[in-house]
């Protein structure tokens, strides 16, 4: 690297390492509110609310491709371009979304017959809405991510997230059932509007007509509509095929369970989407520094998240049946499979981040195509072998090859060396693993599970977290050294970052 280009190296790194602290904290206070909703609704609502709510969601993501006409992820890869195409951008955008939700509206009696559900419909009307009142926030959302306006946009969903889950509450304390999810977007539509409106204070005029606009940006467009049918298959899919092969109460229970998992999942795949984008766009013209970073990303992403995940998995089940009553323990293992398979997961969104910065939408789409379709059979094998745990065996398992593929394939196609990708992305996540598997023993070695009181069970999952702390700062010390030195060389990195790119990350840089 010149001499030149390495302040600027240092600067862009500085940019997404802020960018994802600055993105994983909102996370962070997103998913506490969510937790804390699903703790609240888990009491006040029934397997059966949660299962209608999750058909819901997932048979009105069906038609998801046309949403937005593809066009904000375009306008954030295009970011040069964006005063140009902005402007006919969103009214494309709203055409597109009026014209979802009339679709939406006129399917919902015929997909309520389908999956036996009569309170079905009102929830699609309720989304459909919603699509079309949420088009400017989307619009405007491009601009921030294109500006790495990182600082307010955590502020900004840190408070959204929050309002939606504090207004979820509220409806279901109002008895509205499985309506309680979906209502308080409009609130959340309202908000975010008017918050990036604010924070950039500017909507996008004038610029090149309709035409023009759709000439360049189509043939990207399309492949983001495809993929984003694609991204429907891999985030709801599930969901769809336990709709029409299980019960409603093991639909509840599998959906409970996962929604979980999404909260530690939501932390590192928020930071993914907003930071890394714009981070790989930037080296777009450097493809083999894109490549090193990209190879480093898995290295840290791995290092980073397969210890939160697993953490987690240890003490889920004492967990879940005292903040429940043991209500929702039969989705125990659906959780804890989950959370196994989430450093595979992870890696997925991280190298179809690298193929969007090159503009290949079209190998991004195939990929998650490919992927939503691998996971709808899973599911399908998995209720055909049994319920509820078989199901989620086969869900998780398929979880694990699929990211993996995805990112030695990502890697190949970037340049990188394959070995060197699967060589600091799986060792963090098999030492994790083993870790989980000796913290669990040497709590059931211990404190043996049956007859245990609050604080027996308490105790246990204390015991248990100890002992995979412990053995994983171990392995951090000698098997994954070199990770443990990035990890800490990006920690200083931040404290010691100029205030230039301070104020870059708080939204001042453009």
């Amino acid at each position: 690297m010149s001499a030149a280009a390495a302040p600027e190296a240092q600067s862009l790194t500085r940019q997404v390492a802020s960018g994802m602290l600055w993105v994983a904290g909102s996370a962070v206070v997103g998913r506490v509110a969510s937790f804390g909703s699903q703790l609240v609704l888990g009491w006040l609502l029934s397997p059966e609310d949660f299962a209608l709510y999750a058909i819901a969601v997932s048979v009105t993501a069906l038609l998801w491709g046309i949403k937005n006409g593809g066009l904000r992820e375009v306008l954030t890869q295009r970011g040069s371009e964006y005063d140009a195409l902005a402007p006919a951008a969103w009214r494309i955008a709203l055409g597109c979304n009026l014209f979802l939700a009339l679709a939406l509206a006129a399917l919902s009696p015929l997909l309520a017959r389908i999956y036996a559900a009569p309170g079905l419909p009102p929830l699609i009307w309720i989304i459909a809405l919603f699509l079309v009142a949420n088009t400017p926030a989307t619009i405007l959302l491009a601009k921030m991510s294109i500006d790495m306006r990182f600082a307010s946009l955590g502020k900004i969903s840190s408070l959204s997230m929050s309002l939606r889950h504090l207004c979820a509450i509220g409806f279901a304390l109002l008895g509205c059932g499985a309506a309680s999810f979906l209502l308080p977007l409009f609130v959340v539509a309202a908000f975010d509007g008017g918050a990036y409106f604010w924070a950039l204070r500017s909507w996008p005029r004038n610029g090149l007509p309709v035409r023009e606009v759709l000439r360049r940006t189509l043939p990207a467009a399309r492949w983001v509509m495809f993929g984003t049918l694609a991204a429907t298959l891999l985030e709801q899919g599930d969901y769809l095929t336990l709709g029409l092969l299980q019960d409603k109460r093991t639909l509840g229970l599998y959906f409970f369970g996962f929604q979980l998992s999404v909260a530690l999942e939501s932390l590192f795949v928020t930071g993914l989407r907003s930071v890394m984008l714009p981070a790989f766009t930037r080296l777009a013209d450097q493809p083999q520094r894109q490549a090193t970073a990209f190879v480093r990303a898995c290295g840290l992403l791995s290092f980073l998240s397969a210890p939160a995940c697993l953490g987690m998995a240890v003490v889920a089940g004492p967990l879940i049946h005292l903040l429940w009553g043991g209500k929702w323990d039969a989705a125990t293992p659906v959780f804890q499979l989950m959370l196994v398979s989430q450093f595979a997961r992870l890696l997925a969104p991280l190298s179809l981040a690298l193929a969007e910065s090159r503009g290949n939408w079209r190998l991004r789409s195939l990929l998650m195509a490919a992927d939503g379709l691998g996971l709808v059979a899973s599911a399908a094998l998995g209720a055909a072998c049994g319920g509820l745990f078989a199901v989620a065996l086969w869900v998780s398992g398929y979880r694990i090859l699929s990211g993996l593929a995805q990112c030695l394939y990502i890697s190949r196609h970037a340049g990188a060396p394959v070995g060197r990708t699967l060589g600091v992305a799986l060792p963090p996540a098999l030492a994790a693993l083993a870790c989980a598997a000796g913290g669990l023993a040497a709590g059931r070695a211990f404190l043996p599970v049956s007859g245990l009181s609050v604080s027996g069970l308490l105790a246990q999952a204390g015991l248990a977290l100890a002992v995979f702390a412990a053995l994983y700062a171990l392995a951090g010390l000698t098997l994954l050294r070199p990770r443990l030195r990035e990890a800490l060389d990006l920690g200083r990195t931040l404290l010691n970052r100029p205030k230039a790119d301070a104020a870059t990350a708080t939204g001042a840089g453009g």
